[in-house]
């Protein structure tokens, strides 16, 4: 799976910002862990930083809390046009903005996480991690557990799981992104 997704990018035209996305618990951190090692010149920003807490607490059908106008202002506008690329991550504790970010200088700008592949975003590459659904709830509600010690089942299935659901229902993106992955 890494092999056709370093193929893939290896094809863009630098410099190429990549959307990476599937549902919670698909593997898109992990995926990109690898990416960062195999291929030189990529950076990896978590779409984790532009989330609104309070607006992933109810169900949607297009992950309403991604603040996409900031994905695209902060980090895809300025890549784009050579700029220096900065951005306040999102402080989960906290929940406000925290500290300022800068992507260091790269190539190819990976931005993973849920609700990235999204018509409103203007990506040069859309890469869908598709993985079975219930499969992928398991899989987060395991990691948020183990390595976070925090227990968000009950989130994760009345709130975050649906909004997946809702979200593959009204995008489609195993029909739209330009790669899909099925690990």
């Amino acid at each position: 799976m890494i092999e056709e997704l370093a193929a893939a990018i290896a094809a863009l035209e630098a410099p190429a910002a990549v959307g990476l996305s599937g549902r919670g618990g698909a593997g898109k951190s992990s995926l990109c862990r690898q990416l960062v090692a195999a291929m030189p010149g990529v950076a990896v920003v978590a779409g984790d930083d532009f989330l609104d807490p309070a607006g992933c607490a109810e169900v949607t059908d297009d992950w309403r809390g991604l603040d996409r106008a900031r994905i695209a202002r902060e980090l895809i506008g300025p890549f784009h046009r050579g700029e220096p690329v900065r951005w306040r991550r999102l402080d989960w504790v906290a929940g406000e903005l925290a500290e300022t970010r800068e992507l260091p200088p790269c190539e190819v700008l990976v931005v993973e996480g849920i609700g990235v592949v999204h018509p409103s975003l203007s990506w040069d590459l859309t890469v869908w991690v598709e993985v079975d659904a219930e499969v992928a709830l398991e899989r987060g509600i395991r990691r948020d557990h183990d390595e976070y010690g925090v227990d968000f089942e009950e989130v994760w299935r009345e709130v975050w799981g649906p909004t997946d659901d809702a979200f593959v229902a009204r995008f489609r993106p195993v029909e739209t992104a330009d790669l899909v992955l099925r690990p």
